[in-house]
């Protein structure tokens, strides 16, 4: 349970353990009071390593008492800190505090992180004249990729027989996201866009060594036996290790290092371990499993095929309870959110996470409903994705009437809160247009009218059309033939124009395959689970 709410802090020990911890007796943290910060000193006193806390007076007395750091400074003193080797990881983001540190520590500081900006307030502009060394910010994927490589490569090269979606993956890990030969432009754009998509294949090819040793034998079982023998592995931490635990749940489950090594840990031990997958497409081309949990929830019975026919799993293991961060919409009432309705008809798009000409599309949908019913007598939203990859055609939102509902402050691993803003945008909405995505699988769930957008637009690999064909789980939501879908501009104006002249409110679908519709709780359904298996002593 530790590990997602630590995340970071793994992150930044396994950066220091790999590089010996720059040779430090100590390592100064600021922010002492967050649970990075906190998470960081804890995992140091396991490997033995001396922690500095710097925090503000106001919390000197907390954090003083939690006993994980070795010495506690407030921002003041910094003085007072051990003229000792040491590294520096900035979490408050305080330049005044970063300059005084580095000031103090001047020829025994080997490393100066920076992770955070918590103490925003406080930012200097003034950064010049700051002792050495100069601080380098911690990438977290690049500390995670070292986890996560081999497992990423060998799941690429050897799972993409068992899911289209893996195979669609090992082919964007050569060819460019932009398509070889474009559609539309004249011939001198065309002839650039193929330099440009050569160029990105040769790219990608370099870039992605790790797959293609995967596509020989012999390669493929000396990075195996390498990994094996040479790779050290984080141990389970030892709060889990040593405490009276029957279960470790481990929320969501992509590829990375620290998933696979929870999982040996408690096996090692005894623990009997579960995985929350927390989407729907997890399964499909996001996850792989070296080591199986003994029992996953997912999102659906479709998970549960997707978990034998991928994974191999035992399907007894795999408990279809639905996703916790959806429970809210098992709360509404399904009466089509009459109580939700605005005055004027309203028609909502939700972007796509993969690169699509969508804004071409929301612009050519709302030209066309003001053409045919007059400017201003259907309102047009655009929620673009909160974490979209970039699209290359560089189109824009030509239509001035159109809405837009945007979560800048949002990072690309990042979820917007289920909170008055997001369920609004859907309730209020007559009908819901997208891509196959999980909104429109969130739309279903409560029975709002919605229009799949699978259009292909010529420039991108990743269009909504060619995705749907290839992502597994997006065939599942396309496999509901009752669902209205526009394959052509065209085709996706009629079908929306036809769902805003219903008399009816509600689309009443069967998507019980693809999402668990039963009225209890996921955190209900799985306290029932746990007390079951306690009682039973199942293994």
């Amino acid at each position: 349970m530790l590990y997602p709410l630590f995340f970071t802090s793994f992150v930044i020990d396994d950066f220091l353990t790999d590089n010996e911890d720059f040779g430090a007796s100590q390592i100064v943290v600021s922010s002492a009071s967050s649970k990075t910060a906190i998470g960081v000193a804890y995992l140091a006193k396991q490997r033995g390593i001396k922690t500095v806390g710097l925090t503000s007076n106001g919390n000197r007395e907390f954090v003083e008492s939690l006993e994980v750091f070795s010495e506690v400074v407030v921002y003041e003193d910094v003085n007072e800190i051990a003229k000792v080797p040491s590294a520096y990881v900035d979490i408050a983001g305080n330049q005044d505090l970063l300059r005084a540190v580095h000031a103090h520590l001047d020829g025994v500081l080997n490393h100066s992180m920076v992770v955070g900006n918590t103490n925003w307030d406080h930012i200097a502009t003034d950064t010049s004249e700051l002792a050495a060394p100069r601080p380098e910010f911690l990438f977290a994927p690049t500390q995670i990729s070292k986890r996560t490589k081999h497992t990423v490569a060998m799941g690429l090269a050897q799972m993409s027989s068992r899911s289209r979606t893996f195979r669609f993956k090992l082919i964007r890990q050569f060819l460019p996201e932009t398509l070889l030969f474009a559609r539309h432009g004249n011939y001198r754009f065309k002839t650039v866009w193929f330099s440009k998509s050569f160029r990105r294949i040769i790219g990608n090819s370099l870039h992605n060594r790790m797959t293609l040793c995967y596509f020989f034998p012999p390669l493929r079982a000396l990075i195996n036996l390498y990994l094996k023998v040479l790779n050290e592995k984080p141990a389970l931490p030892k709060e889990i290790s040593d405490g009276d635990f029957e279960w470790l749940i481990i929320p969501s489950a992509s590829a990375i290092g620290y998933t696979t090594d929870f999982l040996e840990g408690a096996n090692a031990i005894g623990l009997k371990t579960l995985i929350a997958i927390d989407n729907w497409d997890h399964l499909t081309g996001k996850s792989i499993y070296p080591i199986k949990p003994d029992y996953f929830t997912v999102m659906g019975k479709r998970c549960v095929e997707h978990a034998v026919q991928i994974h191999e799993c035992d399907a007894t293991r795999v408990l279809p309870f639905g996703l916790p961060r959806f429970d809210i919409y098992r709360e509404i009432e399904h009466n089509c959110n009459e109580s939700f309705r605005v005055n004027k008809p309203r028609v909502l798009y939700c972007g796509f996470s993969l690169a699509h000409a969508e804004k071409q599309v929301v612009s050519s949908l709302a030209n066309y409903l003001e053409s045919k019913y007059g400017v201003g007598s259907i309102e047009v939203h655009y929620r673009p994705h909160p974490g979209p990859l970039p699209r290359y055609d560089g189109s824009t939102i030509t239509n001035s009437n159109i809405e837009i509902t945007s979560y800048k402050d949002l990072n690309r691993t990042a979820m917007p809160d289920m909170d008055e803003e997001f369920l609004n945008a859907i309730l209020q909405a007559d009908v819901v247009v997208g891509a196959p995505t999980t909104l429109i699988l969130e739309s279903l769930a409560i029975r709002k009218k919605c229009v799949l957008d699978l259009t292909n637009d010529g420039y991108h690999r990743t269009s909504a059309g060619n995705s749907a064909s290839w992502h597994t789980h997006m065939l599942d939501l396309t496999d509901i033939k009752e669902l209205p879908r526009g394959n052509t501009i065209d085709e996706l104006h009629y079908q929306v124009d036809q769902m805003l002249q219903q008399p009816t409110n509600c689309l009443h679908l069967d998507i019980e395959n693809l999402y668990n519709t039963s009225e209890k709780l996921y955190s209900d359904q799985l306290l029932q689970f746990l007390l079951s298996a306690q009682h039973s002593k199942i293994d």
